[in-house]
């Protein structure tokens, strides 16, 4: 007899949420960071998702920095004029 699973998978968004928070906060992320964990539109779908829970932020097509990174970029460059 097999013993009972006492785990259930992860969700495709619990792998990727674990990724995102196991990397530096000033990464940003492509959609091909997460293609080995699903199809391409299942990847899409949780990065939409991820951005509309403010997980993360679409900065560009594709690009998607977490949330934590955009707060330090705007306070490090906060009362500093562009050179």
């Amino acid at each position: 007899m097999f013993a009972p699973m006492t785990k259930k998978p992860a969700t495709i968004r619990d792998r990727m949420v674990e990724r995102i928070r196991r990397t530096r906060k000033t990464d940003v992320f492509l959609r091909a960071d997460f293609a080995d964990l699903g199809a391409y539109d299942v990847v899409g779908r949780e990065l939409r998702r991820m951005v509309s829970d403010g997980l993360l932020l679409q900065v560009g097509y594709g690009l998607y920095p977490p949330r934590q990174t955009v707060s330090l970029v705007r306070e490090t460059d906060s009362g500093h004029p562009s050179h």
